[in-house]
This record gives structure tokens, sequence and C-alpha cells, in this order.
């Protein structure tokens, strides 16, 4: 190794990831970057994140290795940098002529007899698990145990289910999707109320449990507090009718609250999972079903129904002790909150609202159409 080899540096800048960006900044040395050209930054020797990257480089692997000689000899592929920008966006655009410059100094083998790693970057590249269908395989296979098990509930054993769901798993793939509210953050409510009268925060919590109607995530009788992102999520999902009048609730988080995030499950940062990363993306998919399922819109002729598996779903969380799920609303590109208890929010002020237009949006669905 030549002394300008020694000296090479990446930086905060080079990258996108939250994670490798705090894991440069930790490194605390403060130098010019080799491959960005940013000066006076936290930077790392690139061969320093090569641990780190490890288990998002084994994700992939030189074609040769695994596709089929026929499909070889057409087959246009791409370099791991390129891989890992098109499927991670890992790179900046400071960056972007010297990506394989900068991954070729993070995967560099400490042993120079090492042709494993020169042969990853000398290479195209794909995650044979994709080309194969295995990440799929286990996520339909979930989503079909899950169809199965829904039907159970609903329409046959709906407190002592014979269908052996994996529990165990679920509760493994959740814990991958937490996500903190702290503390101070703002969140909605909203209630139809009379033409002149507002609400008072005291009375804008969850209902009683002898007036708890069954909702999309709790079961009737045991009352949840939904609330919403935003002023116009909160109204939308109260379906109001013109001129109805609405008491807007703004509630205060006081103390942090950690729920499941199944908004848009996805993995924020591949380094932050390390060896777990594979393990995740083989039933993204899957979570993203239950993600779907939360959110989806369902006819009031038979939600009673359609909610029992997802309320399953919310009771099995709150059972593992979280304060809440995030859904995606169906109305609006907010988000809902389900609360499983009101002692970490508190209502703050509340404000009266008309409501003066609808909009509907329609579509022919007739089957010669």
């Amino acid at each position: 190794m030549n002394n300008n080899e020694e000296k090479l540096l990446c930086c905060m800048n080079c990258f996108t990831d939250p994670v490798l960006r705090e894991f440069i900044k930790n490194a605390e040395a403060i130098d010019n970057c080799s491959f960005c050209g940013s000066e006076n930054i936290h930077c790392i020797a690139p061969n320093e994140l090569q641990e780190i990257f490890e288990p998002l480089i084994r994700l992939y692997s030189p074609i040769e290795n695994f596709m089929p000689m026929e499909e070889l000899k057409e087959r246009e592929g791409d370099f791991l940098w390129e891989k890992l920008q098109d499927d991670w966006e890992l790179f900046t655009e400071e960056v972007s002529e010297k990506k394989e410059d900068l991954l070729t100094s993070i995967s560099k083998p400490s042993d120079p007899k090492d042709e494993s790693k020169r042969q990853y970057i000398s290479s195209f590249v794909e995650m044979p698990s994709k080309y194969w269908g295995i990440h799929d395989n286990f996520s339909e296979t979930m989503v079909q145990y899950w169809d199965k098990f829904c039907h159970e509930l609903i329409f046959n054993n709906r407190y002592f289910p014979q269908i052996d769901f994996e529990l165990e798993l679920i509760s493994d793939l959740i814990s991958f999707m937490t996500r903190k509210i702290k503390k101070g953050n703002i969140l909605y409510r909203a209630r139809i109320s009379s033409e002149n009268i507002k609400i008072d925060p005291v009375n804008m919590g969850k209902p009683p449990s002898h007036r708890s109607q069954s909702g999309r995530a709790n079961p009737k009788g045991i009352p949840y507090l939904y609330l919403g992102s935003n002023r116009k999520t909160v109204i939308a999902e109260a379906r109001p009718l013109i001129l109805d009048c609405i008491t807007i609730g703004k509630f205060k988080v006081i103390e942090s609250l950690d729920i499941i995030d199944l908004i848009n499950p996805s993995i924020e940062s591949p380094f932050r999972l390390k060896n777990d990363l594979e393990y995740l993306l083989m039933y993204l998919e899957f979570l993203r079903k239950l993600g779907e399922e939360l959110s989806k819109t369902i006819n009031p002729q038979v939600a009673d129904l359609q909610y029992v598996p997802l309320q399953y779903l919310c009771e099995f969380i709150k059972n593992k002790g979280y304060d809440g799920v995030a859904y995606k609303s169906s109305l609006t590109k907010g988000y809902n909150l389900a609360i499983y208890s009101d002692q970490k929010v508190k209502c703050i002020s509340t404000e009266r609202h008309k409501v003066h237009n609808i909009k509907y949006t329609s579509k022919n669905i007739n089957a010669d159409s």
C-alpha cells in the first residue's frame, strides 16, 4: 500500500444513510474528504466501514455464481456500487462519480490474496434471493396464513382459533417497526358536534367503555383513542356531511409513545439491522400487507365482521407492551394512530369547524367496461 492509499478518507457527505453518517461522526476525526471533496468535516478511513457494510454486501452475489448459463449469455448487469445505489440510494450526488472508488476502498481485502472481495467489485451482482423470488415466497406464504387465520376468526372460531398462526414470528417482525413519538409532538382528534357547541378539551378523550363501539382497531367495549397526524385527516376520518359541525381537539404528547409503525413498512437504514437485514427483507411484503389491511376502506355494512382480524392484531400489539399502532389514512395523505391508553397524551385545546365541501370520486366497475 502506498502513502496516497493510506491517506484516503471518506466523510459524512459521501452517504445519505443516517446510521452511516452518525457512525462517521462518532469517529471524531476532522479532515478533508478524498472522494467528495468536502473540507474540515468528520472523516474516516474507508476500510473502517468494512464490518458495518458486510451484512449488506453479503446480500449480493456475482451473477455467474447462480444464474443459468443461458441467461448469463444475454444479460446486462450492474456492478455492486450501482446496485447499492439503485436499491438503497446510498451515495450522495457529491460522490456520484466516485462510487466505484469509494466502495472498492471500503471492500478492499486485508489479505491481498483474498479474491472473493475482488470478485464482488469486478462482477455484475444481484441478490440471489430476489432473483429466485425467495423473499416473495416467504411473504406470500405468510399472507396465505394470515388470510386463512382471518377467515377463521370471522366465520369459525373467534376466541379459540384452531389455525396455528405464527404469533412469535409476528412479534419478532413488528419489533422492527417500532417508532417513538416524542414528548411535545402534536396530534389531533375530531368529533362531530352540534352547531352551537364546542366540546371542551376534557371531553375529547376516548369514550367510556359502555359507549365504546367496535372500531377498526378496538373491540366493542374496549375503547382506544383514535388520533390523526393533521386536521384534514381527522376531519375526513370522522365521515361528516356537508354543514356538519366538528370539534377538533389538539393533543400534546406528554410522555413519549412507543408505537408500531405500519404506515408504510420499510427499511429506513440497512445498517441499523446488521445481521437481521436479510431476515426482515424476507417478510417485508407481509408487513406491508398488514399495513394495507389496517388502512383499507371497508364497507360499513360488513365492518363489524371485517374489523375482527384487525382488532385481534391490535390487541396482540397491545399485549406486547406497545402504546399503539400507526397506519395510513385511506382518505388523505396523513396517518392515523390508535392509542390503547390516553395517559400519555393531553388535549390542550379545541376548535370548532363547519364542513363546507366534500369531494367524491368514483370508478366504473361494470364488468364490460
